[in-house]
């Protein structure tokens, strides 16, 4: 199930993982760990862009080619794809 959280959301639960603490696990999740890996790539993801990456984009960004190229070339020379979409606020 893929679910949209408001970016008023994933900054609180950022806070709170920040702070030592877990914000409570939505019923859909059946495994919490998952939802914790959420909030931890929300986190690295702030981290990497600020914390208006977090924002749900209404328009799909256009990537150049000299991008794209970039961000593969970025994952031949070893960085994980989770690292690198991660450090461009984009998903995996």
């Amino acid at each position: 199930m893929h679910q949209h959280y408001s970016y008023e959301y994933k900054r609180h639960c950022v806070e709170m993982y920040k702070q030592g603490f877990w914000e409570e696990t939505p019923e859909h999740f059946k495994d919490p760990q998952d939802f914790h890996k959420m909030i931890r790539r929300w986190k690295k993801i702030e981290d990497a862009n600020g914390p208006e990456a977090l924002k749900i984009k209404t328009k799909k960004k256009k990537w150049r080619a000299s991008e794209r190229y970039e961000l593969v070339a970025q994952v031949l020379a070893g960085n994980s794809i989770k690292e690198v979409s991660c450090n461009a606020g984009i998903d995996s």
